[in-house]
């Protein structure tokens, strides 16, 4: 027996030594490097979906000048609905009279025909197409689509204790859009003549 496994021996150290040299021998091939470009190709940087439907209110310069103007408004062809858009404002001056005012007061709008529209407090307003008249509202209506822009502007000087109030406010057609109104009312309370304190320029995009 003892005799049978020495003579086995060398034969099974021969198979081990040949099966680890095999072993040894086996090379592995790195794998392909994958192709990030083909399977996650760049589309360009998405531009950020605007929605109207917020009504964002848009920040805009009341002393921007006529020759710099631009219309803000936008294009909105789905869903497009339809508006009627009044703008009410109104004056007071302590101690004066229709006939004379001091007050310079600029209320400025966007037409229908996308321009800027200009109401004075007086006839001495540079630009002005309508004129208000002292302590009476003055209204103006307008027709108007999705993305028109809802524009107030108010700014002037006028004498201590003068008042101007502006708003705009849209009414849709299938009465069911909601639109925000913008609305402002400033008290000149320096002494003589000067500037009221806080200038109004804002727009909403109509949804």
């Amino acid at each position: 027996m003892i005799d049978n496994l020495k003579k086995l021996f060398p034969l099974l150290s021969g198979t081990l030594l040949l099966l680890c040299a095999m072993s040894c021998q086996r090379s592995y091939n790195d794998p392909e490097p994958e192709d990030y470009a083909t399977l996650f190709p760049f589309k360009g940087i998405e531009k950020p979906k605007i929605s109207y439907e917020d009504q964002v209110r848009q920040v805009c310069d009341p002393y921007e000048a006529l020759e710099s103007y631009s219309y803000p408004g936008v294009e909105i062809s789905e869903g497009k609905r339809k508006y009627t858009v009044t703008l009410t404002c109104q004056f007071t001056e302590r101690g004066a009279v229709p006939d004379e005012v001091y007050s310079r007061f600029i209320v400025k709008y966007i037409g229908e025909d996308k321009q800027i529209h200009i109401i004075g407090s007086s006839t001495s307003v540079s630009g002005a197409e309508e004129i208000m008249t002292l302590e009476e509202p003055y209204e103006v209506t307008i027709e108007a689509e999705s993305g028109y822009p809802m524009y107030l502007s108010v700014n002037g000087t006028a004498p201590r204790e003068s008042n101007i109030t502006a708003s705009i406010r849209a009414v849709s057609e299938d009465g069911l859009t909601v639109v925000k109104e913008l609305k402002v009312s400033q008290t000149q309370n320096r002494e003589g003549q000067d500037y009221i304190s806080q200038p109004f320029c804002e727009y909403i995009i109509l949804p």
